[in-house]
Order: C-alpha cells, then sequence, then structure tokens
C-alpha cells in the first residue's frame, strides 16, 4: 500500500490493544486481546506485503483461540497440539521465506506458542520479554514496521510494568488469580 501513514496507523491500533493486554491480570483476557491485536497487526503486515508476519500471527491467533476454548472443548487439551502448532510456523516460514529474517517472525511466535500453551504468567511474560519481543522488534526495524517496534518496547516496559504492580511470585502457581 502507498500511504505508508495508514499502514502504521492501523498498526498503531494494534499497539494500544497490546497494551492494555499485560495490564490485566486474567490470562484469558490478555489472550482475547492479544488475538484482537494481532488481527490488526496481521492486516498491517499484508498491506505491507510482509508475509511472513502476516501468516505467523495468523497461527498466534489460531493458538490463542485454541487456549481460549480449551475449558469448553476437550479435545483442546490435547498435549500435541503444541507440536502441530510450531509445525505449522515452520511450514508458514518455509512458504513465505524472504531469507534469515524469516526465521525473526518465526522464533517470535514459536516461543510464545509454548510458553502461552503452558498457561503460566511468569513464563508468558518471560518469553515475551527476553525472546519474542526482541526477535519482533529486529524483524519490524528490518521491514520497516515502525508500529511494531514501538508495539514491542512498550510491550517488554508493559511485562516489567505488570511485574512491578502485581509482583512475581503472585503470577504463579495453580491457584493463582493469573490463571484465570
Amino acid at each position: 500500500m502507498n500511504n505508508v501513514f495508514v499502514v502504521q496507523g492501523i498498526g498503531f491500533i494494534g499497539v494500544a490493544l497490546s497494551l492494555l493486554s499485560y495490564q490485566i491480570k486474567s490470562n484469558k483476557v490478555l489472550y482475547m486481546m492479544q488475538t484482537l491485536g494481532c488481527l490488526v497487526f496481521c492486516l498491517q503486515f499484508a498491506l505491507m506485503g510482509q508475509f511472513s508476519g502476516t501468516f505467523s500471527l495468523l497461527v498466534t491467533i489460531l493458538r490463542n483461540c485454541m487456549i481460549l476454548g480449551h475449558k469448553k472443548y476437550e479435545w483442546l487439551k490435547w498435549k500435541g497440539w503444541i507440536l502441530v502448532l510450531m509445525g505449522i510456523s515452520i511450514f508458514v516460514m518455509i512458504l513465505t521465506w524472504k531469507g534469515p529474517l524469516s526465521i525473526l517472525a518465526t522464533l517470535g511466535v514459536f516461543v510464545c506458542h509454548y510458553f502461552y500453551w503452558e498457561n503460566d504468567a511468569q513464563k508468558i511474560r518471560i518469553g515475551n520479554l527476553f525472546i519474542a519481543s526482541p526477535s519482533w522488534i529486529i524483524y519490524d526495524v528490518c521491514v520497516g514496521n515502525l508500529a511494531g517496534v514501538v508495539n514491542e518496547s512498550i510491550c517488554m516496559g508493559s511485562v516489567l510494568l505488570s511485574i512491578y504492580r502485581y509482583g512475581w511470585n503472585a503470577m504463579s502457581g495453580e491457584n493463582s488469580e493469573f490463571q484465570n
């Protein structure tokens, strides 16, 4: 798309959704907010012609929907789904290959697949803080996605803020209020 400002503006809608997601205690609401943000970023990446990012985020949306439905549908509790999602992510990387840059989008979602599937607030935040967000920042810089760079930078700050606000120990364990 020729209008860079419109495309970047679309991305900043995703930034707002992502920013809000980490300030909510419930993992369920975090997944819903991030799914909406991913939809917006999918649109943005598609308009930019960056299909590694687009399709990697579509797999993320699938994962989030599966996680959101796992209490309602018994078949979604199968532990093997994580391997299926990782396999789909590798297939997407091969299909949309644009050189080593494609690895970054895949790494960003790959790590989140694992940590989100564990449904542990500590693991989700650590995975985002140290692996997923840095991978996406590099990818976004390389493809010229200012909103993506801002989003992942804010995401890292938001993760740190949520740890500060709620405390690290409050985020772990089956009885944690974050596991809802």
